[in-house]
């Protein structure tokens, strides 16, 4: 069977490689129907003339996801029934030379229930990957998503339940770019009609080489209610300190916040900053993201919709820093990455915050403050 193709469509489901490889190309994964009737992972880079095939099973493969050091990607595969999370591993070495051949593929997961909304965790050391797994509790006759962490370097033979509730859907997972060490997630109720709810957990290792809640297990903070879920519920920005997200109000268009966790957890004021300039002047941001101090956000208007890049900065918003992971694998040094520059955009803290509209390649200057305020869904 052809592991390489020169054209293939693209079905959805892209993943960029964080690192570029020794020539300076950055590669991507991406899901396609094939020929054989379901749905394989291909990797590539811009320009590429034959295209990588990693997956050539009749069942669905989707749902790609690189690790940090670019040398695995999880993915997603119908192959065992249920939707089990599987990794393919040796990818620095496919790339190189340009074949599948070194390539390993192991199975991490092998549950009744389906599993979901892959999370690499941002230290190339800690070998941990978040996800939502489908869980059938006894006595219950609706199943229910629980986020869960699974120890990808003991090929997922240590799983660890950040969740654990019968009553409450958990998904989309989202690890700290700074520390590794806390992880956001979308909880809501399947008893009463409640909002989803943006929740908070951090994680430690034990002296067991076993992860545990560093505060009290089960233990999770509020962080945002009634939070907007698509196409994404957050991002964090530079530092891991804070935050962006929307909030479910379509009747007022999708609020934009920013978050300073860090004041948050400690109860401080100025904690939110409500962008309140920015949304009046684009009232239907419908996708936002973040890298370093820039944000990319997409607005509606009328029948089409506008790409536009504005630069945040103030007084209080914080340059980028390093990352300094808090969760390398108990078995490696326990030591600060600083190999890996993740993504990611300055910290909105309190203050008045500025920013710089650029459209069209043209830069349009205008500094508008924004009010700090605190969004009514908040707790």
């Amino acid at each position: 069977m052809d592991t390489s193709l020169k054209h293939v469509a693209y079905t959805g489901d892209l993943s960029w490689r964080i690192v570029p490889d020794n020539e300076g190309k950055y590669w991507f994964a991406f899901v396609t129907h094939t020929p054989d009737g379901g749905k394989d992972i291909f990797i590539g880079y811009p320009g590429i003339e034959d295209y990588i095939r990693l997956t050539t099973h009749t069942k669905d493969d989707y749902a790609p996801a690189w690790s940090p050091d670019g040398d695995a990607l999880a993915f997603i595969s119908l192959r065992s029934g249920n939707g089990d999370i599987y990794v393919i591993r040796n990818l620095k070495k496919v790339i190189e030379l340009r074949d599948i051949k070194p390539a390993k593929r192991v199975q991490l997961t092998n549950s009744i229930g389906e599993e979901r909304d892959i999370a690499w965790n941002p230290d190339p050391k800690a070998h941990l990957i978040a996800y939502s797994r489908r869980v059938q509790y006894p006595g219950r006759v609706l199943a229910t998503f629980q986020i869960q962490v699974l120890d990808e370097k003991r090929d997922g033979k240590y799983i660890y339940a950040v969740t654990d509730d019968p009553l409450t859907h958990y998904s989309m997972p989202r690890w700290d770019p700074h520390t590794g060490s806390r992880l956001l997630y979308v909880g809501q109720s399947i008893v009463r009609e409640l909002k989803p709810v943006l929740y908070l957990s951090e994680l430690e290792w034990d002296a067991d080489g076993k992860l545990k809640n560093k505060v009290l297990e089960g233990y999770k903070t509020i962080i945002f209610k009634n939070i907007k879920t698509e196409p994404a519920p957050v991002v964090w920005l530079s530092g891991g300190k804070a935050i962006l997200c929307q909030e479910n109000r379509p009747e007022q268009n999708f609020p934009l916040y920013s978050i300073d966790l860090s004041r948050w957890l400690n109860k401080q004021e100025g904690a939110v900053s409500y962008f309140k300039d920015l949304h009046s002047r684009f009232p239907f941001i419908v996708d936002f993201d973040i890298r370093k101090n820039n944000l990319v956000f997409t607005s509606q208007e009328g029948e089409f919709s506008t790409i536009y890049l504005a630069q945040i900065y103030g007084e209080d918003i914080e340059p980028y820093e390093k990352p300094e992971f808090a969760l390398s694998h108990p078995t490696m040094k326990r030591a600060f990455s600083t190999a890996y520059i993740i993504g990611g955009g300055a910290v909105v803290a309190a203050g008045a915050i500025t920013y710089f509209l650029l459209q069209g390649g043209e830069e349009q200057v205008t500094r508008i403050p924004v009010p700090i305020g605190r969004p009514p869904s908040m707790p």
